[in-house]
Formats: C-alpha cells, structure tokens, sequence
C-alpha cells in the first residue's frame, strides 16, 4: 500500500470510530528517514536534485510545525513553554523563509501567532498578546493576498512554486473573515477585546475579508 493512502486511511479509520486500527496502521508507515525527500536526492543531479531538496525542505517546516502543533494537544506544559515551543515553529519558518516571502507558510505563522496571543492572554500579558495579534493579522492578510501563483525567492525554497489552485480550504470564508469573527467573538480573546487596537485590526481584516 502507498504511504500516502495508508496515512489517509488513519485518518479515516479514527474519524469513524476505530482508533485502535488507526494507530496500527500508522505504527506501520515508513519513518522520516525512508521518505522520498531525503532517498531520491541521492538518484539526482543538477537542477532536479535541487527542487526535489527544496521541496523536500518546505516539507520539513511544516513536519515541525504539525509535530509541535501534535506535542501541545497534551496538557503537560505551562502557558510560558507552550509560548516558548509556537516560537520554535515559527524560527523553524523564519530560517527557511528567512527573506520573508512566506507564500503559502503565511498562514501558518499566522496560526502560530494567535495560539501565543492566546497563551500570553491566560498568563495576563495582554500588550505583549495584542503585539502578537498583530502579527498574525500581517500574515493572514498577506495570506488572502497572494496571487494564483507565485515563487519562492529564499536561498532554501528558491524556484519553489506556490499555486493558489492547489491550496485547500474547509471553509467557504477567507482566513480574514474568519479572523474578524474571532476577535469579536471567541472567549480566548476577551480580555483584550476593549483594547482599541482590536478595533484597528478588525477594521483592516474587514478590507479583506469574505
């Protein structure tokens, strides 16, 4: 069985209820070490070799960005460490998108950075939480910016291509609507909600959002 469809088929064994099947056949799945990213380079040269490393780099960003994303689903770090690891993520992007042109990653850093504000949020470091909104707010509309198709233009991802027509999104809304309907409405962000700099935010989302 491919990988790819053996993965797939975890997911959908736990979404309709056999758990224990999944985890089976996911012990089971080829480790980091055995995957194509990392063996074919060695079977390439030139310019193919190049892409295939690249790609597989990007790859990489988001393997620590989920693995870490994975880790904070337990409940055994504090606010401060779960801070500190949403950092990690978000350096791991910075190193391989190190000139700033993110494309697709945009909204991933944007994630990163509304879980910090919501963390800083509970420990009651509200400035520092609504800085990091801000951010997440830079990136969420570079996000919904992006144009049908792009390149990446770090020395790690460069001559990568981004193509809108191949993202994939669960819901009919732009990540700038659903960040407008966050800030006016989820709990994790209440305490900050008064701060004249939501409004501000929420203002600029609404040029963009639908």
């Amino acid at each position: 069985m491919r990988g790819d469809v053996q993965s797939n088929l975890c997911y959908i064994m736990k979404r309709y209820g056999d758990a224990e099947k999944a985890r089976r056949l996911a012990e089971n799945l080829p480790s980091y070490y055995k995957t194509a990213q990392l063996t074919l380079p060695s079977f390439l040269e030139g310019e193919e070799r190049q892409r295939c490393c690249r790609d597989g780099i990007g790859m990489l960003a988001y393997c620590f960005f989920a693995t870490i994303r994975a880790m904070l689903r337990d409940d055994c770090y504090t606010p401060e460490e779960r801070i500190e690891l949403r950092k990690k993520a978000i350096g791991m992007y910075e190193l391989v998108y190190d000139d700033g042109n993110y494309l697709f990653a945009h909204c991933r850093v944007a994630d990163l950075y509304e879980d910090i504000a919501a963390d800083l949020i509970r420990i009651n470091k509200l400035d520092e939480a609504v800085r990091c909104l801000e951010v997440a707010v830079d990136h969420i509309i570079a996000y919904d910016t992006l144009p049908q198709s792009a390149v990446y233009t770090s020395l790690l991802s460069r001559g990568m291509t981004y193509e809108k027509t191949e993202t994939y999104t669960a819901s009919e809304h732009n990540y700038s609507y659903l960040m407008v309907r966050a800030l006016q409405n989820a709990e994790c962000y209440a305490a900050v909600r008064s701060d004249p700099k939501i409004d501000e935010l929420i203002s600029r989302l609404s040029e963009y959002a639908k």
